[in-house]
């Protein structure tokens, strides 16, 4: 139910929101009761728009609690929350949106009287970070070895793993890296591929020798080329004298993380550049050599890649001399993620100043049942929104503490049932994680009751809504219903 604003923003105020919107932040403002007072214009949402939203409460505009909205909880204990990483999975959206997130509380009078956050795309963030980076390698002095711009290099002694998978995977990084031969890393996003690369590259003593890595699908496409090869004076309007990444990295070693994203015309640039060992610069006709070992990453499959035309053939020959799997997070094992875990636990208490001294059984026992589509990087994410949650003198990460995501697929999988059959260790259940991947592997591995007890669970509990069922486990309405007609109307 709407309700009347309590208090109004000034005109100026409002105006100072919508230009820090224009900037590429989405803001959204409440009041002391927890109720929208202002949204900026530029925030979307799946099945409602902002204006809709304005004197809704927060638990009345999407499915949270009190306990699992960071703007209330901003607004109850009157204190901050910085840099959270957040994941939201629209239904629009063929993959998970990520935001670097920041919510602080309005105070008056030494109390809050309303909270405030400003969210943006962490892809954004990330290109805003390698522009400055970028900026900065210009004024370096060009002579010396360019090494990793944000500390020493990994190697393989900083890889937490426990499996037997994880262990083969180092296994064959060490024997191949004293070679010269091009590595391909394939691996999901988040499983630590470019830590494989850099322990690679440090391996034998070569830490001071130069690395360089880039995010291929992070460079727009238009300075792709100029990014790799460099460029020459006057090549283009305003273009300087640049060094490329392969010059950067010549004596050392280039990783090229996600490839396949590159187009297939730089590729084949790529591939002169490994054949001849030569690279000449955009807008310009001589040809430099260049002594490179290239590292490069996909998080999907090679072979794949190639039948849709995302990747080149020769290039993938080349590269993938040897071929490194990193395997996902739930191929690992409860004891790898128990491990990961306490790691990221200590890592969290040295940020955040908390005590925090484990998980429990439950919160184990969910994390059994969880996919992790992001992987490693997702459980860092997830024990970080954790101890920002934790409150007073607790030590023990609870349910309670994880990201609403979790909890939200949770109860559409009947959560009590999945802690009691995790603890009884019966045989493999239903892995929840990215639910296109989960439910084709679900397809595989169990039959059409389960499927059929899955969808009529997920029904009763949004008391037979279809649209917001379709929401909750992440697929189109159109998907829903075809698979109501497949395994509940039969």
């Amino acid at each position: 139910m709407k309700i009347k604003e309590k208090f109004k923003l000034s005109r100026q105020t409002r105006n100072l929101l919508d230009c820090l919107a224009a900037l590429g932040n989405f803001i959204e403002v409440i009041d002391e009761r927890g109720f929208y007072i202002y949204i900026s214009p530029n925030c979307t949402y799946d099945l409602t728009t902002a204006d809709e939203l304005i004197g809704l409460h927060v638990t009345e505009a999407f499915e949270l609690t009190k306990d699992s909205s960071i703007l209330l909880n901003t607004l109850s204990s009157g204190k901050p929350y910085r840099d959270l990483l957040l994941k939201y999975k629209s239904t629009k959206a063929e993959r998970a949106i990520e935001f670097l997130y920041n919510s602080f509380p309005i105070i008056e009078n030494n109390s809050p009287v309303g909270a405030i956050t400003i969210y943006r795309y962490l892809d954004d963030v990330k290109k805003a970070v390698r522009y400055v980076d970028t900026s900065e390698t210009q004024f370096l002095d060009t002579s010396k070895s360019i090494v990793k711009q944000h500390g020493d290099l990994f190697s393989f002694s900083d890889i937490i793993c426990s499996c037997p998978a994880m262990d083969e995977a180092i296994k064959l990084s060490k024997r191949v890296a004293k070679t010269d031969s091009s590595i391909l890393i394939i691996g999901e996003t988040g499983t630590g591929k470019e830590l494989f690369a850099q322990s690679i590259h440090s391996f034998y003593g070569n830490e001071q020798r130069p690395f360089v890595a880039v995010n291929c699908a992070e460079i727009p496409e238009n300075l792709m080329e100029s990014t790799l090869f460099g460029t020459t004076k006057g090549s283009y309007t305003d273009a300087l004298d640049k060094r490329g990444l392969f010059e950067e990295a010549d004596g050392g070693t280039l990783f090229l993380d996600e490839l396949h994203t590159l187009n297939i015309e730089t590729q084949s640039k790529i591939l002169r550049v490994l054949e001849t060992k030569t690279v000449r610069k955009v807008g310009g006709n001589k040809r430099t050599s260049v002594n490179v070992r290239v590292l490069s990453s996909m998080n999907c499959n090679p072979l794949e890649a190639m039948d849709k035309g995302l990747l080149k053939p020769d290039l993938f020959y080349r590269i993938a001399v040897i071929g490194i799997r990193v395997p996902p997070l739930r191929e690992r094992g409860l004891d790898e993620v128990r491990l990961l875990t306490n790691h990221f636990i200590s890592l969290i208490n040295a940020k955040l100043s908390t005590n925090i001294s484990g998980c429990s059984e439950e919160t184990y026992a969910i994390f059994g049942q969880y996919g992790f589509p992001g992987n490693c990087r997702e459980l860092s994410h997830i024990i970080e929104h954790a101890g920002n949650m934790i409150e007073g003198n607790e030590t023990i990460i609870q349910p309670r503490h994880l990201p609403y995501y979790i909890n939200e697929i949770l109860r559409c999988h009947c959560a009590q049932d999945a802690l009691d059959s995790a603890k009884r260790q019966p045989s493999p259940v239903y892995k929840i994680g990215d639910y296109k991947a989960a439910h084709q592997k679900a397809l595989d591995e169990f039959n059409t009751s389960f499927n059929e007890g899955f969808l009529k669970h997920a029904l009763e509990h949004f008391n037979g809504n279809v649209t917001k069922t379709a929401k909750a486990i992440h697929i189109s309405r159109q998907h829903l219903h075809g698979l109501i007609t497949k395994y509940v109307d039969e």
